[in-house]
């Protein structure tokens, strides 16, 4: 039996250690070579169905929400917002906004009744009623029919 060393360790020829996989030596019996092969062939399908499998579930499309409900998807939702914020802000021009994704289908409950919309997630930075700014904050909005029917995270 022929016998080769690695990192001081004696090893015959056939021994596959978890940390030693790559150590088979080229002059090993073909068929030890072929075992090995066909372990890393397999691990590599497992892994490729596992991966597959991810993308398949992660990446299935989402129902489209019903119009009749939420109302179209608002394409010019940041005019919406900007629009809405002109009327609610007192300072609405020092307004400093970072958008926080796209409009989400959204159902808020509200005393036990739905209100349906596309919902705007944004975090905004602006200038109190004594001139000073407030601080980033989060808020968001519902959008039904390209127009805000309720906003969310204002103390008003």
């Amino acid at each position: 039996m022929k016998m080769f060393q690695k990192e001081k360790h004696r090893l015959p020829v056939g021994t596959i250690h978890m940390n030693e996989v790559a150590c088979i030596p080229l002059d090993a019996p073909s068929n030890i070579r072929h075992n090995l092969r066909m372990k890393t062939v397999k691990l590599f399908l497992a892994l490729s169905l596992m991966g597959l499998t991810t993308v398949f579930l992660c990446g299935a499309e989402t129902p489209t929400p019903d119009p009749a409900l939420y109302g179209p998807y608002p394409k010019a939702y940041k005019d919406i917002v900007l629009d809405w914020l002109q009327k609610t802000l007192v300072d609405a021009n020092s307004a400093k906004i970072t958008w926080e994704g796209e409009p989400t289908p959204a159902d808020l409950i509200e005393n036990g009744q739905h209100l349906y919309g596309w919902r705007v997630n944004f975090s905004i930075n602006s200038r109190s009623r004594l001139g000073a700014y407030t601080g980033r904050q989060k808020h968001g909005v519902l959008i039904r029919n390209g127009e805000v029917v309720k906003g969310i995270g204002f103390a008003y």
